[in-house]
Formats: structure tokens, sequence, C-alpha cells
């Protein structure tokens, strides 16, 4: 077939295309995965206070995106190489050559500049472990790209064509298996959907016990008592209604234990994050004095407070001015 007929066909200039934009794309996530991975298992602890369970959230798109990405790029990957048998001149398309040498200045480059990295933070003495295995995700997936695409171009070169051939299958089922188990393996550290669900809900938990507790603070200033009951605390005026149990529809559990002192109790279908945190493995609890004033595990877990009446002073009365 000619070469100018085979230009001109939109068909595989968008099959080229599409490869190469999913092929970015499943590297970006690949390497996004492996740096939460890193993140959790390896937490920088002076900055642990702002890191609090910060790597799920890219984690679950990381693995989202390559879940739908990754196979489409293979697929087609499959599919141009069928193409090329059934008709070499493919592999001679201007766009086919633009964009994989594009690829190879892309991953040269990223390896390049990643060296340049590696070797600066060396000389500037941070050497944390974290960092040196963040550097080799993207070098590791850059050196399979570039292998990869560079054998791909020198299809042309028969004295080495065999030997170029079982490389690149070779980079290709490395590629795959890495893809493949790191997805897998995420859902041991992140959990399940249905555990990622229980863990939302009790989240919610946490956020209704944090507002009864500020209600119940409000009341203690306003009337120098504490509530009776929760429905003491419910105000129509102020638009204040007390929250349940979202998955139940139960009442929190309210005891008054002292003049100035109660406990909040609920029912919990997760550990908090933490120690025993998502997944079942254990990682550095964290710094942050918030959420760990509300750690909890798995079942009832009540929260004992007690009213400071030298930090919350009920609002002194103004007194009239004739």
């Amino acid at each position: 077939m000619d070469n100018n007929t085979i230009k001109s066909r939109p068909k595989e200039f968008f099959l080229h295309l599409l490869a190469i934009v999913t092929l970015y794309i499943s590297a970006g996530s690949f390497i996004t995965l492996l740096f939460q991975f890193w993140n959790y298992f390896f937490p920088d602890l002076p900055q642990n206070q702002y890191e609090y369970d910060s790597w799920l959230w890219p984690m679950r798109m990381a693995v989202a995106s390559l879940i739908i990405v990754f196979p489409v790029f293979s697929s087609i990957s499959t599919y141009l190489e069928k193409l090329y048998k059934g008709e070499p001149g493919l592999k001679e398309l201007r766009v086919r050559r633009w964009l994989l040498n594009f690829t190879l200045f892309v991953a040269a480059l990223v390896i390049i500049i990643d060296f340049i990295t590696v070797i600066y933070n060396f000389i500037s003495g941070e050497i944390a472990l974290r960092f040196i295995l963040k550097a080799a995700s993207i070098l590791f997936t850059a050196i399979l790209i570039f292998g990869y695409y560079f054998i791909d171009l020198r299809h042309d070169a028969p004295a080495s064509g065999l030997i170029s051939e079982k490389t690149k299958k070779i980079i290709a089922y490395v590629g795959i298996a890495a893809v493949t188990l790191s997805v897998v393996y995420s859902f041991f550290v992140m959990g399940s959907p249905f555990q990622a669900r229980e863990k939302n809900i009790d989240n919610i938990r946490v956020s209704n016990l944090q507002q009864i507790q500020y209600e119940i603070i409000n009341f203690w200033q306003a009337k120098s008592r504490l509530p009776a009951n929760l429905d003491e605390l419910s105000d129509p005026t102020r638009g204040v209604a007390v929250p349940r149990d979202p998955e139940t529809g139960e009442a929190y559990t309210y005891t008054i234990t002292g003049d100035l002192s109660f406990d909040l109790c609920a029912d919990f279908k997760t550990a908090s994050s933490g120690v025993h945190s998502e997944g079942g493995y254990s990682r550095p609890k964290s710094v942050d004095a918030m959420n760990d004033n509300w750690s909890h595990t798995v079942g009832e877990t009540c929260f004992h407070r007690t009213i400071d009446p030298d930090f919350y002073r009920p609002p002194q009365a103004v007194a009239p001015v004739f």
C-alpha cells in the first residue's frame, strides 16, 4: 500500500494519539500510586500533622485511573501491533514516529532530571528513604517507557531484531505485572470499597459528636449547667437539631459524670486512622491533636470531656447605660 494513502487515514492517527495519551496518564497514575505507598509506609514525621491520611485520596484516584486507562492503553497497543504485522508501512507513519520520538525525549528528560535531583539532595544531606524510593519510582517508570519505545523505533535493524523483540516483550510484561500488582496491593492498604463506606460513616459520627460537644459547651455557658439530656440542646430558633447516628438513626449516648464533665459515646465500625488504620497495617500515629482527640477503636467508644470554667467563661452581661 502507498505510504501517502496510509498517511491520509485518520483512523491510525487517532489510534496512535490515543495510545500515547493513555500511556502518559497510565505512567502518571502509576507514579502517583507508588508515591502514596511511600507516603503511607514512610510518613515524614515533622510534617505529619499536615499529612493526616493525605495519601488516601490520591491513591484512590490513581487506582481508579489505572483500572480504566491502563487496559485501554494495553488494548490499543495490542491492536496496533496486529496492524503493523498486516501493514508494515504503518510503522513509517509520520505521526507515529513523531509521537514515539517525543515520548523518548520526555522519558530521557525525566531520567536526567531524576538523577540530578537525587545527586542534589544527596549533596544537600537529604537522603531520607521516602525520597529515594520516590526517585526510584520515577526512574523505574521512565526506563520502562524509554526502553520499550527505543526498541520499537529500532525495528529496522535486522541484526538485533530478534533480541530487540524479545526484550521489548519482557519490558511489556514487567510493566503490566508492576501495574497489576500495585493496583491489587493498594486495596490491602486503603481497604475495600465497603471498608471505605464504613470509614466515611464513622467520620460522620465523629463530626456529629464534635457538633454535640460544641452545643453542650454553649448550653453550659448560657445556663451554667450541663443539659440533662441531648434533647435540651435542640433550639429551633437557632436552627439547632441534635444529630443522630447516620446509619441506625439512634441517639448518641450522653452521660453526665460531674458538674463540669460528661461522656459522649458512639458505636464505630472501623478504627480511626493511626496504628491499625486502613488495610490493617501499622504506621506512626499522627501528631494532629484534633484528630487524636477523637481517635476510636471498633465498637462503642466513649469520649470523656471536662469543661474548663476558666477557659470557657460565660459571656459577661453588659450593664445598661442610662
